[in-house]
């Protein structure tokens, strides 16, 4: 058999190269097997605001006189979310090309460096909004459909994106350089409605999200500011403020806590004053004092919050 002659080649290229309808169905099963990987219903929420993490870091170790600020709206009543940092912003090239499966412009130090989180972003969702401040160079764009147009067997065409005029977070306003990126969510997506959490008020959120997102930090970060602003379900607003990030401790945040040798000790005094009415379900949730007749007159509980809290009721 005689062996044809071939000139060098990049195996990388045969996508690129590829028949139009190969090339898109074997970038859709590329996407597909990304999305796949993200379950979690907080993964949004860690994509987006480990970004502006990243960002605002770079950043900060490159200027002085300069305040790290993350901008986190939640709106429950239009079911979406945006993420805006003052942090390094998008140059023109990586504007076009961060959301591209596997390009990542981030390096081994980072929280995130595989290049694969964006895409999820952009192709997960039916629509995004992303806006950037570099100097030189501003803009924003939208796409819409995407996550549609990845279920579809027979699409029109490759999702877009377009520019848009008006930046949903207000917040992009007010930052001289950096990124905005605003999502919405739909009965498509993952997570679908934002009020199956059942919180509604910023302090509730930035409690969430500093036990499920990079907001709780394993090493402290004095200087990043976070400003998280929630609309709950009927338009009420509610804001708060923190200075610094830093892993979450429930003792910091809980309105009463007990060590466990306290805990011992007040069963131990509960028990010598009421004996064998102290009924007491180890490993359970609830501690219950009964009366010889059987009626309760008080106990305490564990109660469900994002730590443990110990509360009396009577």
């Amino acid at each position: 058999m005689t062996m044809n002659n071939f000139k060098p080649f990049d195996p990388l290229k045969a996508k690129s190269l590829a028949d139009t309808e190969v090339a898109a169905l074997a970038q859709k099963r590329e996407i597909k097997n990304i999305l796949g990987s993200y379950v979690g219903w907080y993964d949004p929420f860690c994509e987006l605001i480990q970004n502006a993490l990243d960002s605002i870091e770079e950043r900060a170790a490159n200027e002085d006189n300069y305040e790290p600020t993350i901008w986190i709206g939640i709106n429950i009543k239009n079911n979406s979310l945006s993420v805006t940092d003052n942090g390094i912003g998008l140059d023109e090239d990586k504007f076009q090309k961060f959301l591209c499966p596997d390009i990542s412009f981030k390096s081994g130090k980072t929280r995130g460096h595989k290049g694969v989180g964006a895409t999820y972003l952009a192709y997960g969702f039916n629509y995004i909004q992303v806006a950037t401040k570099f100097p030189g160079f501003s803009a924003v764009g939208k796409m819409e459909g995407s996550r549609n147009w990845l279920n579809d067997e027979n699409p029109s065409g490759n999702p877009q994106m377009k520019q848009d005029e008006k930046v949903y977070a207000k917040a992009f306003s007010e930052i001289d350089r950096g990124v905005s990126i605003f999502v919405k969510f739909d009965q498509s997506t993952h997570p679908k409605d934002l009020k199956w959490i059942v919180a509604d008020q910023a302090e509730e959120w930035l409690k969430i999200l500093s036990v499920k997102t990079g907001l709780g930090a394993f090493t402290a970060n004095n200087d990043i500011k976070v400003v998280l602003k929630v609309v709950d379900r009927d338009g009420t607003k509610t804001e708060v403020v923190q200075k610094g990030i830093e892993y979450f401790l429930p003792h910091n945040a809980v309105q009463k806590s007990a060590s466990a040798s306290e805990i011992n000790n007040k069963l131990d005094e509960l028990f010598k004053k009421k004996g064998k009415n102290l009924i007491y379900h180890q490993g359970l949730k609830t501690l219950m004092l009964f009366t010889n007749d059987g009626q309760q007159t008080s106990f305490l509980s564990w109660q469900k919050t994002v730590g443990l809290k110990l509360t009396k009721t009577r």
